[in-house]
């Protein structure tokens, strides 16, 4: 435990550094070495030691949650590697069952309708004789 807050506070204590360098503003871009018309530009790192050391402790708690629900993740997919998803869509008939059906279908036949006439019109006349 004793060597995890050295390493924390040696990595506080390097981030801390970074933050102190000063950063110049060129135009709409930012560099780390001064430029013409360039103006220096505070990019110190304004929390506190306790503040930067919660944050690591959150960072750290985040990671082995993730590695915790990817580990999870792919134990779900190694048990589902033999499954097969569900159909969605029309059914299929079995080989059996269709051709025990092929022979029992007829198709259906469909009766003249006479022709209809406008609304309105009369019908045309009937007619008795050939």
């Amino acid at each position: 435990m004793a060597l995890l807050g050295a390493a924390l506070s040696a990595q506080a204590q390097a981030q801390g550094q970074v933050g102190n360098t000063t950063v110049y503003r060129c135009g709409s871009s930012y560099s780390s070495t001064p430029c013409p018309g360039g103006s220096a530009v505070d990019a110190g790192d304004a929390r506190s030691a306790a503040q930067r050391r919660e944050a690591q402790a959150v960072k750290q708690r985040d990671a082995a949650l993730a590695d915790q629900l990817a580990a999870e993740r792919r134990a779900r997919e190694r048990a589902a590697a033999g499954q097969q998803a569900i159909g969605i869509g029309p059914a299929t008939a079995s080989a059996p069952a269709a051709k025990a059906s092929a022979g029992k279908t007829k198709p259906q036949k469909y009766k003249k309708v006479p022709a209809r006439t406008a609304p309105g019109t009369a019908s045309p006349p009937a007619t008795g004789t050939r």
